[in-house]
């Protein structure tokens, strides 16, 4: 998107050696750079400061994480895509539902996908019992939690998660269907789940930058955007283009190509837009 309007875009990482946040920020000010998206963080924090003097920046945040000062920022609605994820499995018949949530990614998004959950997933005395807040994927008691509540198909965050022991099995052995809340292209095949279209998010946020700049009449000099990381290089893409077939081995719960997005100004408006549309198939 940068690219589209005109701008180089460089990528420079927070916590380089000798790069502190005063240094960075007066590098680029000296380089007539006021564009800046800062990207999804690659640890668990929540928060994070950074002590730069906002005045003289175009800037907005990709994710959910709370930048101090407070930015604009775009990211995934995790609530609408909990009620997403539940609705297309209500259609299908699917009544029945648990969820275990990552608990460092439920905290970043202010419980959101967390609080939808018993809304929308039946009897809200009785869901709240089947959606539960994981810290550790190696928790070697989700397995008997999952299956004590007797769920008709499972929805993890994050296919990590179905790394806590005992619990692969016990899906083979129930035949139970699993949807994820982050479906990715390396997602294992036969479990479905939401595109949370962050490649489309980090557009949104790049073009925010870019319209922040002209409503101040501060076009950069050097034509430049710059993407801030705030944590260690990633071993794996971020923001990777999504999609969502799902279902399991045996029948194909559904198809999606839809995106859940939030965005929110400075003043914590709220806003959510869906992406795209959503189509059913038929599966063996």
């Amino acid at each position: 998107r940068a690219g589209q309007m005109g701008f180089g875009l460089e990528e420079c990482w927070t916590n380089d050696p000798g790069l502190s946040a005063p240094l960075l920020a007066e590098i680029l000010r000296t380089r007539g750079i006021v564009g800046v998206v800062l990207s999804p963080i690659t640890t668990g924090e929540s928060a994070l400061p950074l002590d730069w003097d906002w005045r003289h920046f175009a800037s907005a945040v990709i994710g959910s994480v709370t930048w101090t000062r407070e930015l604009h920022h775009a990211g995934h609605h995790h609530y609408l895509g909990m009620r997403l994820a539940l609705g297309e499995l209500f259609q299908l018949g699917r009544t029945r539902p648990a969820a275990v949530i990552e608990a460092k990614t439920c905290e970043r998004a202010k419980h959101a996908g967390e609080a939808a959950f018993p809304t929308f997933a039946g009897d809200v005395r009785q869901a709240a019992d089947r959606v539960r807040l994981v810290a550790d994927p190696a928790d070697p008691t989700v397995a008997a939690w999952v299956e004590a509540r007797r769920p008709e198909v499972l929805i993890v965050s994050e296919t990590t998660l179905l790394g806590a022991p005992g619990l692969d099995a016990l899906l083979k052995r129930k035949k139970m269907p699993v949807v994820t809340l982050y479906w990715s292209k390396s997602t294992p095949r036969g479990i479905g789940g939401v595109d949370q279209g962050y490649d489309r998010i980090a557009a949104h946020v790049t073009g925010d930058v870019r319209a922040t700049e002209a409503r101040w009449a501060r076009m950069s000099p050097s034509g430049h955007f710059v993407t801030c990381a705030a944590a260690n290089r990633p071993d794996g893409d971020i923001g990777t283009h999504l999609s969502i077939p799902s279902g399991s081995p045996r029948r194909a719960l559904t198809q999606l190509t839809r995106s859940c997005h939030s965005v929110a100004t400075n003043g914590g408006t709220l806003s959510s837009s869906t992406a795209s549309s959503a189509r059913a198939s038929a599966g063996r």
